[in-house]
């Protein structure tokens, strides 16, 4: 969303910064992957919170409150170093 906000089309016809757009996602999403080793929360989370199971265990283990803020700190500097 960050990334759009700052970087998106604003007319629908604007190729040009659709493109850029898209050239940030993907770089972050790179950065990001490389230094957690994904991109998914599933493979983050070693659980599926699609999953009624999956959401049991991530609640069990407490993932949203110690793991989860962890992920969006590093996604905040990433971010800020990226735009």
């Amino acid at each position: 969303m960050v990334i759009g906000l700052k970087h998106g089309q604003t007319q629908s016809d604007d190729k040009a910064a659709k493109e850029k757009t898209y050239g940030f996602v993907k770089a972050f999403a790179d950065l990001f992957a490389k230094q957690h080793g994904s991109i998914e929360c599933r493979e983050l989370l070693a659980c599926d919170i699609n999953t009624p199971h999956g959401l049991k265990v991530a609640n069990e283990q407490n993932l949203f409150k110690t793991i989860c803020p962890k992920y969006v700190e590093s996604a905040v500097k990433l971010l800020e170093k990226l735009l």
